[in-house]
């Protein structure tokens, strides 16, 4: 009950540290999302959800990774950030989708969506006149 506040105070203090260190608001503002993220998979891992905290910890993980790689690239810090931030949702995406494929909800499916299948393709005669 006291934890998501603990936490979330935590993810702010981190943030206000990180972004002093480096001087730089934007690394401090990336460092609020991992922190949070990471405290999400601190409360799955608790409620006993081992899965769920892996599938969370994913984009903390890409994030942080992107963004030391864009820096290092020589990107400037904001456009690390940004590029850090868009690009780790996506390669979450991709990985969760691929790691946990086996257990897809019938929304993944494009049978599912509407588009048409080889099954679908109705053949018919033309008349000509």
């Amino acid at each position: 009950m006291l934890l998501r506040p603990v936490l979330f105070a935590l993810a702010i203090v981190g943030a206000i540290v990180t972004g002093e260190r480096e001087r730089s608001a934007w690394i401090g503002l990336l460092a609020f999302f991992i922190a949070s993220g990471l405290a999400r998979v601190v409360r799955r891992l608790l409620r006993g959800r081992p899965q769920a905290a892996f599938r969370a910890l994913l984009w903390p993980a890409f994030a942080a990774g992107f963004v030391v790689l864009y820096h290092w690239a020589g990107l400037p810090t904001w456009a690390a950030v940004i590029l850090a931030f868009v690009t780790a949702g996506v390669a979450k995406n991709v990985l969760a989708v691929l790691l946990f494929a086996q257990m897809s909800v019938g929304w993944r499916r494009l049978d599912e969506w509407g588009f048409p299948g080889p099954e679908d393709v109705v053949e018919g005669r033309s008349i000509e006149r």
